[in-house]
C-alpha cells in the first residue's frame, strides 16, 4: 500500500498537467487533478498511514525462546557419581545408582538438574527392552528408596515413558522418608504400571513440592495418581503440585494428584488439577481417591472430570476413612462427576466430622454450563434434606457458582474458609486473568 500512494500521485499530477487538452474542459480536469492530489495526501496523513519518509512500523516484539532439550546417546554416563544432572545419560546413571543400593542420603549430596531433557529420544519406548524409563529408587526393590534431594531447579523433563507390570512406578519408585523432590516440571508423561504409579513417584514417604505433571497415568491394579500413586508415612507430603494428567485406574483408589493419602501425617496441600481421573475403581476421587488413617487434604481444586464406571467417585475424594481424616478448605469445580453406584461433589462421608469448609460447582445437572453429576446413570442433585451431605461441612460441600469462583475477591475472602485454612495468594498461588482460576506461583500453571 505503500509503493501504490506514490505512484498514484504522479498518475494524477501527469494527468493534471496533460491536462487532456485535445477535449473540452480543459482547466476543469487540471483543477480536478491537483484537488485529487490534495485530498489524497491529506487523507493519508490523516488516516495514521506511513508517508515516503515516515519510519516503518515496529515489528511485533519476540515470544519466549524454544524450550531446549538435552537428549543423551542413550547409554548411562559411567563417569558420573552424583551432583548435577545436565543430560538424560547422568539421569539414567542416577537411576541405576540409586536401585543399585546408593539412596543418597546425607549432607551435601543434592542432586540438582540443570538442563530441560528429552527422554522420549533414547531412554523412551525402544529402551529397557520396550519397558522404558527405569525408575529412580525402590525399582523392583522397595528396600532400595531414594533418600536424598532431587531439586529440578524449574526444569522441564519431557517424554517420560514406562510400560511396566510392576510395583513403584514413575520418574521415581519410592521416595523414602527424608528424601525430597521439587521444582520440577514433567510433560508428555506416558506412564503405565501395576500398583503405585504416578507421573513424579510411585509411592512417596518423603516430600514432593513445586512439582508439576502433564500427559498420561494408568495403572493396571491398585493405587494411582497424577503426581504420586501412593502418599503414605508420617513425613510424606504433596504440596504446591499441580496435574493435568489423564489419570486412569484399573482396580482401587485413583486421584488426580495421589491414588492414596495415608497417615495421620500425610497430607496433599495447595494442589490443583485441571485433567480427569477415571476407571472401574473402587474409588475414584478429583484429588486424591482414598484419604484414611488421618490423612490431611486441605486447599485444593479440581476443575477436569471424575468418572468412575465401576463404583463410587467424589469431586476432591471418594473415601474419607476413619478418625482423623480430614478434607478442608476444598473447592470441586468438576464438569462431570459420574459414579456407577455413588457420586458426591465433594466427598464420600465415612468420617463426615473431617469435612470442613468445602465447595462445590453449581448448578447442577440444569441451567448455564452446570456441573453433571450422574449416578448408575440418573441425575443426582444435592440436597439441603441430609445435612451429612449438604452445606459447607457436609459431602456435597456448599454452592459455589462460576460469578463467585471465577473472580479472586472469592478466593480471598477470609470469611469463606475455616480459621488458618485461608488460600494464601502472598506466597503460594496467584491469579491467573486466562483461565479466571489460581495457579501456583513456583509450579508454573497448566
Amino acid at each position: 500500500m505503500k509503493k501504490f500512494y506514490p505512484v498514484l500521485a504522479s498518475a494524477l499530477l501527469a494527468i493534471s498537467r496533460q491536462g487532456w487538452r485535445e477535449k473540452r474542459g480543459v482547466f476543469a480536469l487540471q483543477k480536478l487533478g491537483i484537488i485529487l492530489l490534495a485530498w489524497m495526501l491529506i487523507g493519508l496523513s490523516s488516516c495514521g498511514g506511513n508517508s515516503p519518509s515516515d519510519p516503518p512500523d515496529p515489528p511485533d516484539p519476540p515470544g519466549p525462546p524454544p524450550i531446549v532439550y538435552e537428549t543423551g546417546s542413550g547409554t548411562p554416563d559411567p563417569d558420573w557419581t552424583g551432583g548435577d544432572i545436565y543430560n538424560p545419560d547422568q539421569l539414567a546413571k542416577f537411576a541405576l545408582l540409586a536401585n543399585g543400593g546408593d539412596d543418597f542420603s546425607g549432607a551435601g549430596r543434592t542432586v540438582t538438574l540443570k538442563a530441560n531433557l528429552d527422554l522420549s529420544v533414547h531412554y523412551g519406548e525402544t529402551y529397557n527392552s520396550g519397558k522404558g524409563w527405569v525408575p529412580i529408587g525402590g525399582w523392583e526393590d522397595d528396600s532400595l528408596p531414594f533418600a536424598g534431594t532431587f531439586d529440578g531447579d524449574g526444569k522441564t523433563i519431557k517424554g517420560l515413558y514406562i510400560n511396566s507390570d510392576a510395583e513403584a512406578v514413575g520418574l521415581f519408585g519410592w521416595i523414602d522418608e527424608g528424601g525430597a523432590v521439587q521444582n520440577l516440571k514433567l510433560t508428555g508423561v506416558n506412564v503405565t504400571g501395576g500398583n503405585s504409579v504416578g507421573g513424579v513417584a510411585g509411592s512417596n514417604d518423603g516430600a514432593i513440592t513445586d512439582c508439576t505433571a502433564s500427559g498420561n497415568v494408568t495403572a493396571d491394579g491398585d493405587y494411582v495418581g497424577g503426581i504420586a500413586g501412593y502418599n503414605i508415612g508420617a513425613s510424606s507430603r504433596i504440596e504446591n503440585c499441580s496435574s493435568s494428567c489423564i489419570v486412569s485406574a484399573g482396580d482401587e483408589c485413583a486421584g488426580g494428584i495421589a491414588g492414596d493419602n495415608t497417615d495421620a501425617t500425610a497430607a496433599v496441600r495447595d494442589c490443583y488439577v485441571s485433567g480427569n481421573v477415571s476407571g472401574p475403581a473402587q474409588s475414584i476421587g478429583g484429588v486424591v481417591g482414598q484419604n484414611t488413617n488421618g490423612g490431611q487434604v486441605e486447599r485444593c481444586y479440581i476443575s477436569g472430570s471424575v468418572i468412575n464406571t465401576g463404583r463410587m467417585a467424589s469431586g476432591i475424594l471418594d473415601t474419607n476413612q476413619l478418625s482423623g481424616s480430614a478434607v478442608k478448605n476444598c473447592v470441586a469445580l468438576c464438569s462431570e462427576i459420574n459414579g456407577g453406584e455413588i457420586v458426591n461433589r465433594v466427598a464420600r462421608y465415612d468420617n463426615v466430622s473431617g469435612l470442613a469448609n468445602n465447595y462445590g460447582r453449581s448448578p447442577v445437572n440444569t441451567g448455564d454450563d452446570p456441573l453433571i453429576m450422574l449416578a448408575n446413570g440418573y441425575p443426582y442433585t444435592p440436597s439441603g434434606a441430609n445435612v451429612a451431605l449438604d452445606g459447607l461441612d457436609g459431602a456435597d460441600g456448599a454452592d459455589v457458582t462460576a460469578g463467585n469462583y471465577s473472580t479472586q475477591t472469592w478466593w480471598t475472602t477470609t470469611g469463606n474458609w475455616s480459621a488458618g485454612g485461608e488460600w494464601d495468594f502472598t506466597g503460594t498461588w496467584e491469579w491467573s486473568s486466562t483461565k479466571n482460576l489460581p495457579i501456583l506461583r513456583n509450579a508454573g500453571g497448566q
